[in-house]
C-alpha cells in the first residue's frame, strides 16, 4: 500500500494481542499504554484517542500509528512543533520505546533491550527513508544489512515522513 505523499510506504499489521507480544515481547502491553500516554503528553486536550494502526515499514521497522492527517500542536520539554496526528505517533512511539529501553536495561534483560533498541532506530531510519539496517526479528541479533535485492527494491519506495524535521527537534 502506498499511502498519500505526507507519509510513508508501510503495511498494516493486524493489531492483535499476539502480534503485539511478537514483536514487543513482555513489553507489549506496557508500550501500548506507552504510546497513548506520550500521545496524551504531547497533544493534551488535542488528543481523544482514536483507532490506531499496527504499520510496517519497508525496513522491518513497526510502529503504532494513529492514521489521521489533521494537524496538531505538540509540545515536549521546550519543544512545541506542529505536525500530523500520524507524526505525533511516530514521536509517542519513540518516547514510548525509549523509556521500555530504560526499563530493560534496569531489569537487565538483554533479549528485550535489544528488541526495543533496534525498533526504536527502525523507525528513525523508516522517518528517514534509510534502508541502512533492516529490523527483522528472526535474525538472532534481531537485524541484518539489507541485501542488494532487498536495496534495489526499497530504494525507490524509502522516504522521509513530511514531518520528519517536526518529529526530530521534538524529540531531541
Amino acid at each position: 500500500m502506498l499511502p498519500d505523499t505526507n507519509t510513508l510506504p508501510y503495511s498494516t499489521l493486524p493489531l492483535t494481542p499476539e502480534k503485539m507480544f511478537e514483536i514487543y515481547g513482555p513489553y507489549c502491553v506496557a508500550f501500548e499504554q506507552a504510546v497513548f500516554n506520550a500521545m496524551k503528553h504531547l497533544l493534551q486536550d488535542q488528543y481523544q484517542g482514536g483507532a490506531y494502526e499496527l504499520r510496517q515499514y519497508p525496513n522491518g521497522a513497526v510502529a503504532l500509528v494513529l492514521p489521521e492527517s489533521g494537524k496538531v500542536t505538540a509540545r515536549y520539554g521546550m519543544a512545541e512543533e506542529s505536525l500530523t496526528f500520524e507524526g505525533a505517533s511516530f514521536a509517542a512511539n519513540i518516547i514510548a520505546l525509549g523509556q521500555l529501553l530504560e526499563v530493560a536495561h534496569q531489569r537487565s534483560d538483554h533479549t528485550n533491550q535489544q528488541r526495543q533498541h533496534y525498533q526504536y532506530y527502525g523507525i528513525l531510519d523508516a522517518l528517514r527513508g534509510s534502508i541502512d539496517v533492516m529490523v527483522d526479528p528472526t535474525h538472532p541479533e534481531g537485524h541484518r544489512a539489507p541485501t542488494d535485492e532487498e536495496r534495489h527494491q526499497l530504494s525507490p519506495i524509502a522516504k522521509g515522513h513530511a514531518d520528519q524535521q517536526a518529529i526530530m527537534r521534538l524529540i531531541d
